[in-house]
């Protein structure tokens, strides 16, 4: 039934377009309805209101506005495409066609008056209302399709009027949409149509993007813009899904201190005004060089400092006294004191990532020793050594040659016993780390002179055995040739000069002598008295 009363229709109302008065776009032209370069000849100043006046569509032809088409013989002839970012009037008496290979899409209502008529042979898509303010049914809205290519999104006032066969909703028709039951699609149909692919590709571009390069640690923040679309004011709902269960619904998120697993593709969707586009975006998180600083600290002044590092793309080297360097592994030839502290090593990788590691350097000084001054004793076994104080971290006196002990021998200053006769040299050594410094200090122990003949004739030459280096409270015992004592004393003070404990003078005879000191030591003799 419908078909025929669609045939009934066109015979009335096809046929050739006759213009009073008219404007053409430009054939194959992709431009504005507001640009007087789109239209052939020029039109200085485009309007969106039509009085009497026919508009026909040769090329791909944005309105950013709605039009309006009022007066008499007036209308819209939409050969190729034209997409109008607003409502569409079509007023009393004024017709709209559509060709087979035209396209007209309205963002917004179709608002029909009085005796208006509508033709499609291409495709109307409105995303809006179809109003009818007619006060009549007059007019007409049929298509030479059926299924028609009519998409209506919103509402529209199901009729069964004759000359309104698009606008048929009944399941007594001998084909109807099924989605919106109609002879006119919705939107669910319209996706099911080869022209959504188009119509959606009207809606603009998305695009993913993101702050490359991005780091380990670094914040990644994901950009998503939308371009190529001509609707202003609209309400845009971002959707982005990615690695290691990311989601967010801002348009432009930030990931703090992202870390390697967030590497990997993220998808950002748009939906908008039956709208829904998207983008793939390809994310690296590059790793982290590995900073890794080693020197062979601690060291003394004067020697060599040298600094390592693991291979990387570039170095930076900072520390104290001005210190800078871009080699892998920098040295410094001759230290100081002033090189002692914090050296910082920043590694960059060639794709800009950096780490940064620190270490502390100590350079040491070494001691100033003094072990004191070389001495002489007399037949002294035992005396203190004292070096000059020191701030080092460790000190110690040791036996170079001789004899001697020490009860102490970590303290600066000590006692050393045991020295034996001759040089007794000692060592005192002070050490900051590997830094040492050492000084000797020479002991010469001078041994007794004991004469072994005495001629106590008082002529003032050797009248007495006098024993050079006798220390105090030593015993001393001569016996003669029998072993008789002749003499003795247990604190001898070199007085003797031959002569008996009772007084007599001993005869000229060879003697034989005991000397025990305060020391233990005991020494044995002989010794001659000779008078004359």
């Amino acid at each position: 039934m419908i078909k025929v009363i669609n045939c009934i229709l066109l015979l009335f109302i096809t046929g050739t377009v006759v213009l009073s008065q008219s404007v053409t776009t430009r054939d194959n032209y992709s431009g504005s309805w507001e640009s007087p370069d789109s239209w052939i000849p020029s039109w200085n100043a485009p309007e969106d209101t039509l009085w009497g006046t026919n508009a026909i569509i040769y090329g791909t032809i944005t309105a950013n506005s709605s039009l309006f088409f009022t007066g008499t013989e007036c209308g819209l002839y939409v050969r190729d495409t034209l997409i109008i970012n607003g409502n569409l009037h079509i007023g009393n008496n004024c017709d709209l066609r559509i060709y087979e290979d035209g396209i007209l899409i309205v963002r917004g209502d179709v608002v029909n008056y009085n005796n208006s008529g509508i033709l499609n042979s291409g495709y109307l898509i409105i995303t809006g209302n179809f109003v009818n303010n007619a006060t009549t049914w007059g007019g007409y809205f049929t298509s030479t399709d059926y299924p028609t290519r009519v998409f209506i999104f919103g509402e529209a006032e199901p009729v069964q009027n004759f000359f309104y066969p698009v606008l048929f909703c009944s399941d007594s028709i001998d084909w109807h949409y099924s989605s919106s039951g109609c002879n006119y699609g919705n939107f669910s149909d319209l996706k099911s149509d080869p022209v959504y692919s188009f119509f959606n590709s009207l809606c603009g571009k998305i695009n993913a993007s993101y702050n490359d390069p991005v780091c380990e640690r670094d914040l990644l923040k994901l950009t998503g813009t939308l371009s190529n679309t001509d609707k202003a004011d609209i309400n845009l709902r971002f959707h982005w899904q990615g690695p290691a269960g990311f989601s967010s619904d801002l348009q432009n998120p930030e990931i703090p201190g992202v870390t390697n697993d967030m590497s990997g593709n993220y998808l950002l969707s748009l939906v908008f005004e039956f709208c829904s586009i998207s983008d793939t975006l390809n994310v690296v998180i590059n790793p982290l060089p590995r900073a890794e600083a080693q020197c062979n600290s601690p060291v003394c002044e004067g020697e060599s400092l040298t600094f390592t590092s693991s291979k990387v793309h570039e170095y930076s080297w900072t520390g104290p006294a001005g210190f800078s360097s871009s080699e892998q592994n920098p040295s410094i030839r001759k230290t100081d004191t002033t090189n002692s502290g914090k050296y910082t090593l920043k590694v960059l990788s060639p794709k800009g990532c950096m780490d940064t590691t620190s270490l502390i350097v100590v350079i040491k000084t070494f001691p100033v020793v003094n072990a004191g001054d070389d001495r002489i004793l007399e037949f002294v076994f035992e005396t203190t050594i004292a070096a000059s104080e020191q701030n080092s971290e460790d000190s110690q006196w040791t036996l170079i040659s001789g004899s001697g002990t020490f009860p102490d021998p970590h303290s600066a200053s000590t006692v050393v016993k045991d020295l034996s006769p001759g040089e007794n040299i000692f060592r005192f050594t002070a050490q900051n780390g590997n830094c040492a410094s050492s000084d000797d200090v020479t002991i010469e122990v001078l041994d007794l002179f004991v004469p072994s003949v005495i001629t106590p004739n008082h002529d003032g030459k050797n009248d007495y055995f006098e024993i050079r280096g006798c220390p105090e409270r030593s015993e001393l015992i001569i016996f003669n040739r029998w072993g008789m004592t002749v003499y003795s004393s247990d604190n001898y003070g070199n007085d003797w000069n031959g002569i008996k404990n009772s007084g007599e003078e001993l005869p000229d005879d060879t003697y034989y002598c005991v000397l025990k000191l305060s020391s233990g030591i005991t020494r044995k003799g002989s010794i001659l008295v000779k008078r004359k």
